[in-house]
């Protein structure tokens, strides 16, 4: 299935009442308990089950994202509740802007209505690739041990820019035993792709790993619009001399050309800003966004055990060259180029010794980032307007803190604190009319402080309850000659994580108040004959809340089905002004949620006499209407430009796999349906343009391991 536990339930009680006789028998219980298994997570920065950390989390595991050929972040996360995609791997597209991390990298992701609107804002959910944040490099998606998504803001442990929360991609490290595992996956639009991973152990202490992988399809749109065509490579070192002490040196290069999935939607003949632009098929114009991007990254990772504590050191650098630009017949041409963009991290942490009653964490961590950006813009495929010149650096610096404390056998207290400081310093071209060359400098220290309160206790040895108040903040900045200021987010949440023999049943409600989301909107202006970018910085307060599902359960120890529903509200509660202009937004729904949305899946093995086993599976997902992005244009009254209605998806596959599992095959069709839903939309100048998920595709891969 497409995910493995995670599972937020209210009232495993009441579901478990829903289990035929033959589910209860003792033996099939068993059986089924085991299947469920225990997945360990660090999503609090040390080992853990996810049934037993008090906090939201979701778990995909790698071989699930092998199984069904997923090479997009979009495509793994694609169930889990409350997050939203905005805009394609690798694009650096946030609604038509670039976000702090420049051109490139993961998308940017919204999860619990918690999105990046603008240019030069912080993302507002943190993305790590082997302990390290990726700031704006590429990565692709192979060799997973397992993904973890936390919701909600992770001020504490995250620090800036995870106040929707985290997500964590860990790849398998290298180990004592001699393997290689090869894949080749072919599919519609011409899609190849193939990777390989090596495990050579070089010494009873040394062990090396290294992967490689590809994949290409071409265009899903007309005008070459969604082509892609990237490879990555990764090797990772261990040396561990002693059990207590381990040392993993890893490195990582990646190089993709890709071409956004963007169509210009016409309305008699022509898009009109003001009129829907709903895409109903995919056979639209293509604009031509083009992103080649490259990127290097090296790190360590150093743990020892010291007996009184467990010290953890890991330094990072990664670097990133990218390139973003797009054309079309409408809204002209514009490209953003980033010759250099550099970026080095350094954690250090003192964690509890092994069998501590006091589970405690405490760090520093360090950030600095470098990179320029060069954006050009003109009315036509070739005629260039303007040019915007713009240089970045961003530094952090950061103590933090975390102690569980057991007040009882069975209760236990939580508490965190983070005390950052970030430094943001800028030089850009003028606002519109400011002379040629003219650069404006802008340098600022922003301090804030965050902090958690937890308490949570055990029912029985699997059922648990929690309540906490956390907190979380992305720093003020810079944008096209305006300034804004933290935003920071207080966030309340209960929950309950419960297993009964074959289900597993979690739940958690929360409610946000984020009196100071700003929404930093950018923007096309028609100025002296010319269209122009400019920022308009809107203070609006927001309030959230909702409730999040998650159940997994074994019917047979031969079937497992899931569903995961979430409900969530989430409004503007209060109007926001720039340049003498009133936002009319108190009441009015924010961006990138839904109101409802639910997934689910299904699979049943059948084993063969052989002792081979064919497992199909099915999964599904439906959400409500959505605000792509945030928009002056949708208040009072909303943009239809900017919703994307209500939809659903459906995923199959089909695998086989070998008697003694050495090798498997899948066959797999996704959107089946061959549903069109935007992720971004983009009004500039006259044209309209949106970014769009994939469409239907079919494939089969082949899998060995030796």
């Amino acid at each position: 299935m497409r995910k493995s536990s995670l599972f937020l339930g209210i009232s495993a009680i009441a579901l478990s009442g829903g289990i035929s006789p033959a589910a209860r028998a003792q033996t099939t219980a068993a059986t089924n308990a085991a299947q469920l298994g225990t997945v360990v997570v660090t999503a609090e920065r040390r080992k853990s089950s996810v049934q037993k950390t008090a906090l939201t989390i979701t778990v995909v595991k790698g071989t699930d994202i092998t199984r069904h050929g997923d090479t997009e972040l979009s495509q793994i996360l694609q169930d889990v509740p409350g997050l939203q995609f905005q805009g394609n791997e690798n694009s650096g597209d946030t609604g038509g802007a670039q976000s702090v991390g420049g051109a490139g990298g993961p998308p940017d992701i919204a999860i619990r209505g918690l999105g990046t609107d603008g240019p030069n804002k912080s993302p507002a959910t943190a993305v790590y690739l082997d302990g390290v944040i990726l700031q704006s490099g590429g990565a692709d998606y192979y060799d997973v041990n397992r993904v973890e998504v936390l919701s909600g803001p992770q001020g504490t442990l995250y620090g800036r820019d995870a106040t929707g929360g985290a997500v964590s991609i860990i790849t398998n490290d290298p180990t004592q035993k001699f393997s290689v595992f090869g894949q080749v996956q072919y599919g519609s639009y011409n899609f190849l792709g193939g990777q390989m991973v090596v495990n050579i152990p070089l010494a009873d202490v040394l062990a090396l790993r290294v992967g490689f992988n590809g994949d290409e399809h071409r265009a899903y749109l007309k005008g070459e619009s969604g082509h892609e065509s990237e490879y990555n490579s990764r090797a990772k070192l261990l040396y561990k001399p002693i059990d207590t002490l381990s040392l993993l040196i890893g490195a990582e290069y990646y190089h993709a050309d890709d071409n956004i999935t963007q169509g210009v939607f016409e309305i008699d003949g022509y898009p009109k800003a003001t009129s829907p632009a709903e895409p109903t098929n995919f056979d639209v114009v293509g604009g031509a966004a083009r992103n080649p991007i490259e990127f290097h990254k090296y790190y360590a990772d150093f743990d020892w055990n010291l007996g009184l504590t467990n010290v953890t050191y890991i330094p990072a650098y990664q670097t990133t060259h990218s390139f973003t630009g797009s054309s079309n017949p409408f809204t002209g041409y514009g490209q953003t180029v980033s010759p250099y963009n550099q970026t080095v991290t350094h954690e250090f942490r003192l964690a509890n010794p092994d069998n501590s009653k006091l589970i405690w964490v405490a760090g520093l961590y360090y950030y600095h980032s470098d990179y320029a950006q060069l954006y050009s813009g003109g009315a036509g495929p070739t005629a260039l307007f303007f040019t915007f010149p713009q240089y970045y650096t961003n530094n952090s610096i950061a103590g933090f803190g975390e102690a569980t404390y057991p007040i009882t056998s069975f209760l236990r207290l939580t508490g965190g604190a983070r005390e950052n400081s970030d430094g943001v310093r800028i030089s850009t071209g003028g606002p519109p009319g400011s002379p040629p060359g003219e650069l404006l400098s802008y340098s600022h220290r922003f301090e804030h402080f965050d902090w958690k309160a937890r308490i949570d206790g055990d029912l029985s040895p699997t059922n648990l309850l929690y309540a906490m108040v956390s907190t979380g903040y992305r720093p003020g900045g810079f944008a096209n000659g305006e300034t804004y200021q933290n935003e920071s987010l207080t966030s309340y949440e209960v929950g309950s994580k419960n297993r009964f023999s074959n289900i597993t049943l979690n739940a958690a409600a929360f409610y946000y108040d984020y009196s100071g989301f700003q929404s930093l909107q950018s923007a096309s202006v028609l100025i002296d004959g010319a269209y122009r970018p400019v920022s308009t910085v809107l203070v609006l307060p927001a309030k959230e809340y909702g409730l999040d599902i998650e159940a997994s359960a074994y019917l047979t120890p031969n079937d497992k089905v899931s569903l995961s529903p979430e409900l969530m509200q989430g409004t503007y509660s209060g109007n926001g002004s720039y340049a003498g202009n009133v936002v009319v937004a108190n009441g009015k729904m924010l961006p990138h949620m839904t109101n409802f949305s639910v997934s689910g899946s299904y699979s049943h093995d059948f084993d063969l006499a052989d002792g081979s086993v064919v497992t199909p599976d099915v999964d599904f997902h439906y959400q409500t209407k959505e605000i792509t992005d945030f928009d002056t244009s949708n208040y009072p009254s909303l943009n239809p430009e900017f919703v994307q209605n209500a939809y659903g998806l459906i995923n199959s596959s089909i695998d086989y796999t070998s008697p003694n599992g050495k090798y498997s095959v899948d066959v797999y069709g996704k959107n089946l349906s061959n549903t069109v839903y935007k992720l971004t939309d983009t009004v500039g100048g006259p044209g309209v343009s949106a970014t769009l998920a994939d469409p239907r595709t079919f494939g089969v891969i082949f899998q060995a391991h030796i």
